[in-house]
């Protein structure tokens, strides 16, 4: 056994099987506007935040009205981790920064009964067709640049990571403009495979002289599940792409979100070979962390090359597994999976 992992085997030894938790890292601000730093001001726009912090954890704009909602703006106070005031340019003005117990948020929510993403929040892959101008292209790093940006943002405020292809030499090859602005769903789901998401979305935005949008949308929601299309009309972009992230976030919530079960303790067990180093160790519990679900990595023990290891998770195991199953840096094996 190598030395690093015998440092592996120490830590776990040490630590009484020390469960290697995520990283608590500190709650996002919510940020929203608010008239001046007088009490009765900053009251009203915690309330704001709230409703902002609860659709984000929900990915259901309709939360805001519930009485539950009412109850938590009455009472923002004791969620609260922190707050500051943030000078603005004059058209934008003066903004509140918020910071919430995202935990016990989530908790809140689950004794009401009311469905959250997990955390993390699923992941989409998005690829963009944008016919302008007599111009015909895929988004990437520089063409509709500021587009994908603001689908980005629009995402974020229901709770929703997207993950835009990297438009390499690969996707092109893979991927022409035809695909995603026909709508094929075969060569999207193929292209898309390398990144691993939980979905994909592929969408063709008509944008006329006068900035009206004609969009048309293809959503594969995850394995096993109905393809979705849809076409809108907006009268611009911003409102094109809220209009789709609406969309989105209904589509993706009766597949991704769940209510909390405290007593549920669902764990799903792993063993993976070819953990050949401390920092192969580190990068394995890295990609297991960062699935959609998966709320705790813990390393009941090494053995050679080979690792095994326990994730607490609040989705289906079958969830895990499909995703497991389509990272290409994870391959199976006899006896579990081999790390790449």
């Amino acid at each position: 056994m190598s030395f690093a992992l015998r440092a592996i085997c120490l830590v776990i030894l040490l630590g009484g099987l020390l469960p290697v938790a995520l990283a608590q890292s500190a709650p996002e601000a919510v940020l929203v506007p608010v008239a001046d730093e007088s009490e009765s001001a900053r009251d009203r726009a915690l309330g704001e935040a709230m409703n902002v912090m609860l659709v984000r954890l929900t990915g259901d704009a309709a939360v805001t009205g519930t009485d539950l909602a009412e109850r938590l703006r009455a009472s923002a106070e004791r969620y609260l981790v922190g707050f500051s005031y943030r000078a603005a340019d004059e058209d934008a003005g003066m903004r509140l920064a918020v910071r919430f117990d995202e935990t016990r948020l989530r908790g809140a929510l689950g004794e009401a009964a009311v469905a959250i993403w997990p955390a993390p929040p699923p992941t989409v892959v998005v690829w963009l067709a944008v016919e302008q101008a007599g111009e015909r292209f895929l988004v990437d790093g520089e063409q509709g640049a500021a587009l994908r940006e603001r689908l980005r943002a629009a995402a974020a405020s229901s709770g929703l990571s997207l993950l835009f292809p990297l438009m390499d030499l690969r996707d092109r090859r893979d991927l022409g403009y035809a695909d995603v602005a026909g709508g094929f769903a075969d060569p999207v789901r193929a292209a898309s495979a390398r990144y691993a998401g939980e979905a994909v979305l592929a969408g063709r935005l008509r944008i006329s002289d006068d900035g009206a949008v004609a969009a048309r949308w293809l959503l594969l929601p995850g394995a096993g599940e109905p393809v979705n299309r849809w076409q809108a009309e907006a009268g611009g972009t911003g409102p094109a792409l809220a209009s789709a992230v609406g969309v989105l976030a209904e589509r993706l919530r009766p597949v991704y979100a769940y209510v909390p079960d405290p007593e549920a303790g669902r764990r799903v067990a792993l063993t993976v070979a070819g953990v050949e180093s401390l920092a192969d160790h580190r990068r394995l519990q890295g990609y297991l962390e960062g699935l959609t679900g998966v709320e705790r990595v813990v390393t009941t023990a090494v053995s050679g090359t080979q690792v095994r290891m326990q994730l607490a998770v609040s989705v289906d195991e079958a969830r895990i597994l499909e995703a497991l199953a389509r990272d290409e840096r994870l391959g199976e094996a006899d006896d579990g999976y081999r790390w790449r």
